[in-house]
């Protein structure tokens, strides 16, 4: 095991994963015009394509109002209302019996992900894009095959930034972390939910996605929204909140650090006094971060300096302020017994720079990584994506036109919530010449 990933289990090695799973991506050409739907408040979501794809059927949804919301618990109560309408109609829309007929979905699997990472600008995040914005896509069957496919351990990896990725540092902790966070809101919630403390070693052998996974019963192929709502809702507050206590407790700061900085980790005594006083925090997590607190090292400056820029990326620095990745799972089942679990898996991610929607724990595996661009869609792959775009379009018009307006926007529009973020992209690549990039990557390869 590499001497740069600390707080693993001893069985890390054998961990299961699959790297390297290709998905095309989209010409610039092929935009399906995004469908917006407003709240009385003056909030907008918009339901539009991408222009780099997780799968071929896809939809993302993106806050779209005039001032910029960045996570979930910035959007107003109707907003919140409108989003998970949102999110329920697309669990319905893909139960559909001709729904799952057309596009073959049956026995498929349907991922929501939204990630949360506000605050890095500079350097990549799990959340380039800072809008609120969540990913709705199929792992279909031509995946599933890649995935088995390209089933290898993480012992056999060689690469160090893909072994960092998969592996945040904070990857076991963090889950136990969110366990004892997540034993709070339990209290609170009338909903049937399963979850179990995280083991690492056994999350390894069982080939559990990294990170706190809760099974969520429901009724049918939906629960209670307003339930469901309340229940995804309050524990992104209560992370939220929580974080901010421990990071309070470590750093002695509450808020950021500034643009190309991180805050430092106060005395080891101090912190651990000051560790002790948060009442929610298990002895297990204390003495995880115990442990973590006698290897964080502050970020230099040469970590910003543009010869260590991939380092920076990807290898010691970490993101500014809280990161994690919230998903849900549903089986796709015609056959509606077979799929009455939402599988929901929240994952701390403070070191990296992939969002849950391109790397995620599926099908007896830790951990699956999507190498996406490679190639384009086909004409006919291209028409089956737009009519599943469409298709959901027009279910959504059918379902909410009664409680909230819409309208049709124009892609020129549609690129101005994502363009900044594509821009920053070439800015960054400008700074840095490809030459020199390749350089830094053959070198630590080669170590």
């Amino acid at each position: 095991m590499s001497n740069d990933i600390f707080l693993s289990p001893e069985n890390l090695r054998e961990m299961r994963v699959a790297v390297g799973i290709t998905v095309p991506t989209v010409p610039e050409a092929h935009i399906v015009n995004p469908l917006v739907f407003m709240t009385k408040n003056g909030g907008e979501l918009a339901i539009m394509d991408k222009k780099l794809a997780h799968s071929l059927l896809e939809v993302m949804v993106i806050e779209n109002s005039k001032k910029e919301k960045r996570t979930i618990n910035q959007l107003s109560g109707e907003e919140n209302l409108l989003y998970f309408d949102l999110l329920s109609s697309f669990i319905d829309f893909i139960h559909e019996e001709e729904v799952i007929e057309k596009y073959d979905l049956n026995d498929t699997t349907a991922r929501i992900v939204f990630n949360h990472d506000p605050w890095t600008l500079d350097r990549d995040g799990l959340q380039p894009v800072k809008r609120f914005h969540t990913h709705f896509y199929i792992v279909n069957n031509q995946v599933e095959d890649q995935i088995q496919k390209n089933s290898t351990v993480y012992g056999e990896l060689t690469d160090k930034y893909e072994r960092r990725r998969i592996v945040d540092p904070f990857s076991f902790l963090g889950a136990s972390i969110l366990f004892d966070i997540h034993s709070n809101l339990l209290k609170t919630t009338d909903l049937c939910i399963q979850v179990t403390e995280p083991d690492p070693e056994q999350t390894i052998e069982k080939g559990l996605p990294l990170g706190l996974n809760v099974k969520l019963s429901t009724i049918g192929a939906t629960t209670d929204k307003a339930s469901l709502r309340k229940y995804i809702v309050n524990l992104n507050a209560l992370i939220d909140h929580s974080y901010n206590e421990l990071y309070l407790a470590i750093t002695g700061e509450t808020s950021p650090a500034k643009l190309l900085k991180r805050h430092g980790v106060l005395n080891k005594k101090t912190v651990l006094e000051n560790l002790s006083r948060i009442s929610w925090l298990s002895a297990k997590s204390f003495q995880g971060l115990e442990e973590a607190i006698m290897k964080l090292r502050p970020a230099s400056d040469k970590l910003f300096m543009r010869k260590h820029h991939l380092d920076m990326l990807i290898s010691h620095n970490m993101l500014n302020g809280l990161a994690y990745t919230f998903s849900i799972s549903k089986l796709i089942s015609s056959d509606r017994s077979k799929s009455d679990i939402l599988d929901i898996n929240i994952s701390i991610r403070l070191f990296g720079d992939t969002g849950g929607a391109g790397m995620f724990g599926y099908s007896g595996k830790s951990a699956i990584v999507l190498k996406r661009g490679d190639g384009v869609y086909s004409r006919i792959e291209l028409a089956k994506r737009h009519n599943f775009q469409k298709d959901f379009q027009t279910y959504l018009i059918k379902q909410l036109n009664s409680n909230y307006a819409y309208k049709s926007m124009k892609s020129a529009q549609a690129n101005r919530l994502l363009n900044p973020y594509y821009n920053n992209k070439v800015k960054a690549s400008s700074e840095i010449s490809q030459e020199l990039i390749l350089k830094i990557i053959n070198h630590h390869r080669n170590k």
